[in-house]
């Protein structure tokens, strides 16, 4: 069975989804910035700890290993976390997936303001990009999270393998 998309929920279909996709976009990627941010300044004081600690007296150099410590611990957590997320990698799928449907949009519209019927079929065709775009953006969704729970498993299995 044949579909035959009309042109007027197809236009507002893109449209709902480019607003969703913008929106992901922009959450990711003010993430990935924050993972970036995060592990720079914990690295930073890490170092900053690391090395006052062989400047400052006994006491005190307890203290500030103790804190170079934690420090550096919670660098794994964000980098554990980066991975198993990968916000910047999402943030460069959903803006590859908003740049085609933006020109699904314009396809749309110029379709619209053509002065000739519109055939069916070009609006088929467009309704087949539009599934085509979803389609390929889950794709890679999917893929991403596989990736990452394979590296994921691969790393507690390393580590596993290390502690016997």
């Amino acid at each position: 069975m044949g579909i035959n998309a009309n042109l007027d929920v197809l236009g507002q279909d893109v449209t709902d989804r480019i607003l969703s996709f913008k929106k992901r976009k922009e959450d990711n990627k003010k993430r990935a910035a924050r993972v970036v941010l995060f592990a720079s300044v914990i690295s930073a004081i890490t170092t900053i700890l690391i090395g006052a600690s062989t400047i400052i007296g006994d006491n005190l150099n307890k203290i500030l290993t103790l804190l170079a410590l934690v420090t550096s611990t919670s660098l794994s957590v964000i980098h554990t976390w980066d991975g198993l997320f990968n916000h910047k990698k999402l943030w460069i799928n959903y803006a590859d997936a908003l740049n085609k449907l933006y020109e699904l949009e314009t396809d749309i519209r110029h379709l619209r303001t053509n002065t000739e019927a519109i055939l069916q079929e070009d609006v088929n065709n467009l309704y087949f990009k539009y599934k085509y775009i979803l389609n390929e953006t889950n794709e890679k969704w999917v893929e991403l999270r596989i990736r990452s729970e394979g590296e994921k498993a691969a790393t507690g299995n390393q580590s596993r393998s290390n502690a016997n």
